[in-house]
């Protein structure tokens, strides 16, 4: 299992853009930073046990089709490793002066900026789904879903009735009797 400090010595001499050094970090350690894993770090192949190679393989795979082939990177997980990501590829970008020094505040703030997003984003489904689960456990909610139910299923029969006269209602035969009053007065 290789620690961020070192996926970042791998990723480095393949990507020269700080913000996809740190994503290509996160994916690494996402997928537990081990070479040996089916898929290798990076989930794109490469010689097997050997990170490095796995990051060129990786870096291909990203120059061809982008950061959509990495399914890490599209379920969310690697989000949770950018502050890590970000201080490892920058202590390395100090050892290996390049461009990454230049926007390094850039990457944290894109960094907090997607981070925020990600935890918002699964916190808050999370959160929802448990708030569901909570209310339809609670000991009236089946009571108030069956009544609901049973009201909608009435109005829409009455509404039924109502459109096709077809059931003499108590209103109904009333005013049936008033007509047969009517009929019989001798006022009529």
């Amino acid at each position: 299992m290789a620690n961020a400090l070192t996926i970042a010595d791998w990723v480095i001499p393949n990507w020269q853009n700080t913000r996809d050094r740190v994503i290509a970090v996160t994916i690494g350690l996402a997928r537990g930073g081990d070479p040996n894993r089916a898929g290798g770090v990076f989930g794109q192949g490469g010689p097997a046990g050997d990170g490095a190679g796995q990051a060129a393989a990786a870096y291909a795979v990203w120059r061809d089709r982008g950061w959509d082939a990495f399914p890490e990177r599209s379920k969310g997980a690697a989000a949770l490793y950018w502050p890590v990501a970000a201080a490892a590829v920058a202590e390395r970008a100090v050892q290996q002066p390049v461009s990454a020094v230049v926007n390094a505040p850039g990457v944290v703030a894109q960094t907090a900026s997607d981070v925020t997003r990600a935890i918002d984003g699964v916190v808050g489904q999370a959160a929802d789904a448990l708030a569901v689960a909570h209310w339809l456990t609670t000991p009236n909610a089946w009571v108030r879903i069956t009544k609901v139910a049973a009201g909608i299923g009435l109005v829409f029969i009455g509404a039924l009735m109502i459109t096709f006269n077809r059931v003499d209602t108590p209103f109904n035969k009333g005013l049936q009797k008033v007509d047969e009053m009517l009929a019989r007065s001798p006022n009529a």
